[in-house]
């Protein structure tokens, strides 16, 4: 009888606690006993923080980008509350994707659900080798222990995650399997670089208990192999391999590169049939420009490629089009092929002009009955090596075709390598 009392016991004690574990939505803090090595840093600062006062009614707060969104029901709170989203650096380890965001008020326990919705970039899954039905939300809790953010669903429609939580701390995205580049991002003809795969055990979908983000575990790819022939060629073995660019190049590409998996232990209880992922790298011809407002949308290389420099002056000046009749056209003048920092000036010297038609595109412009004036931005030579100059621009443009306007600024991003004229 005694001995029927006592395992009674411990049976309703083991079930309180599993019990409590469940309910529970405060970060739960590891056994000291546990994995030191997945103890991470908290994230520094990136940026400023979007803030808003919700109170009692509810509201929604979310950042420009609308990367993240927090939906905070009537009754989580019962008065105005500053509630904040601030980006911070991704801490997370090598199966950290995308942004971090640091979640405002911490220590607070809310009253009802708060609806964290993760919106997943196309360039998050393209640049890591991820799949969206393997990513998972994480926060980290005080002592820097990396959790899974319990139930998630998935909305593939449009790209979202989304858990409930009644507390707010550090929160990132996390994959369970990418592919890793472990070499140069940007190769030209003939060069090599390297890639990884790193898998990570992941829970289900609708996994609802507190569960520590473990170490990654050994990959098992059976076959890489570039998605074309004409691509180049890739050698490697269960976790790494090698990539080979093709000879020639004679356009700027991104390639695709694809591991095969069979049945890779990454869910808890479940198994996958053979699969794939992709991951992205970037081959260059000899010569080349490649630009665009957001990202390298146009390449000029070849015969659509120019580029001079002034023997009185030593000005440097790059013209790029897309084509040789193609109206999508980029300039690009320097003061110097010399190796350094040029910012954009209003004296026509360091300077951008996009044409994309109909629209002209200038860091040089003039305001209403206002002398001209420039936008912020700098032209930068990273190398001269008396061969090749190589160099990128940085900055924004305004709409010149938009007359009176001094708030339609768009970002230009820009990269070339030359051989020096």
């Amino acid at each position: 009888m005694k001995t029927f009392i006592k395992q009674f016991f411990i049976l309703m004690l083991f079930a309180a606690v599993l019990s409590c574990k469940k309910s529970s939505n405060k970060p739960v803090d590891p056994d000291p006993t546990g994995d030191v090595s997945m103890i991470k840093e908290h994230g520094a600062i990136v940026g400023d923080a979007i803030k808003k006062n919700i109170g009692p009614t509810g509201g929604t707060i979310n950042t420009i980008d609308g990367n993240i969104k927090l939906v905070i029901p009537a009754g989580a709170v019962d008065a105005n509350v500053d509630f904040s989203i601030q980006e911070v650096v991704r801490t997370v380890g090598v199966s950290g994707v995308g942004k971090s965001y640091r979640l405002l008020p911490e220590n607070v326990q809310f009253k009802k659900d708060i609806e964290l919705i993760f919106h997943v970039e196309d360039s998050v899954l393209t640049n890591n080798g991820a799949k969206l039905d393997l990513l998972r939300l994480v926060y980290q809790d005080s002592k820097g222990y990396w959790h899974f953010g319990g139930a998630v669903t998935l909305e593939e429609y449009n790209k979202n995650l989304i858990v409930k939580t009644r507390h707010f701390s550090d929160w990132s995205l996390m994959s369970a399997i990418k592919i890793v580049n472990t070499g140069k991002e940007e190769i030209f003809a003939g060069e090599t670089t390297t890639f990884k795969a790193v898998v990570t055990e992941i829970p289900a979908k609708d996994f609802t208990d507190d569960m520590l983000l473990e170490p990654v575990v050994s990959a098992q790819v059976d076959e890489w192999l570039p998605l074309l022939p004409q691509e180049g060629s890739i050698t490697g073995g269960a976790q790494n391999a090698t990539y080979t660019a093709p000879t020639p190049v004679t356009f700027p590409q991104s390639i695709h590169i694809s591991a095969y998996f069979r049945r890779p232990p990454i869910i808890s209880g479940h198994e996958y049939s053979r699969f794939s992922v992709n991951a992205q790298i970037r081959i260059l011809p000899d010569e080349f420009l490649i630009w665009g407002r957001y990202g390298y949308g146009y390449a000029a290389t070849g015969p659509t490629l120019e580029a001079s420099i002034n023997s009185a002056t030593n000005r440097l000046t790059i013209i790029g089009r897309e084509g040789i009749e193609s109206p999508k056209r980029l300039t690009i003048s320097c003061e110097s092929p010399n190796k350094g920092q040029y910012n954009f000036d209003k004296d026509y010297i360091n300077y951008v002009s996009s044409f994309q038609h109909p629209y002209g595109y200038r860091s040089i412009y003039t305001p209403c009955n206002m002398n001209e004036d420039h936008t912020l931005g700098a032209v930068i030579i990273t190398k001269n090596d008396g061969v090749y100059i190589e160099g990128v621009v940085q900055g924004e443009v305004k709409n010149v075709s938009v007359t009176c306007s001094t708030s339609d600024l768009q970002p230009i991003l820009a990269k070339f390598r030359i051989k020096k004229p």
